[in-house]
């Protein structure tokens, strides 16, 4: 049976919200209690990944996979996210999470003029 979706909210203000679905083929199913996110200013990449080790302050993980999305596609992913975890927390209680959430800045090289 095909996977239906309610879209949360429509493209366009006038537009009708329509059911969109996945067609019936296989595809991966990956594991990821890891993740890192990076921005261009033409998409946003998510690295999925799964711990392998930890010691002090450094856990390694082995990358599963990379999914790139246009910047707008990424925002409704994260509204998308939000309005499944709110209702997870409704029907299960509060998530196992410290709220906290490690952001690293490379810094960029200083340019030359």
């Amino acid at each position: 049976m095909a996977t239906k979706i309610k879209r949360v909210e429509a493209v366009a203000p006038k537009q009708a919200v329509r059911t969109a679905r996945f067609k019936e083929i296989e595809y991966p199913s990956i594991y990821s209690n890891f993740m890192g996110i990076a921005a261009t200013p033409f998409d946003v990449g998510i690295i999925f990944g799964e711990v392998v080790a930890s010691e002090g302050n450094e856990v390694v993980a082995n990358p599963r996979v990379k999914v790139l999305l246009a910047p707008e596609q990424a925002a409704n992913l994260a509204k998308l996210l939000n309005s499944v975890l709110d209702q997870y927390v409704k029907n299960n209680g509060q998530l196992r999470t410290s709220g906290k959430v490690d952001l690293i800045h490379e810094e960029k090289p200083a340019s030359v003029n």
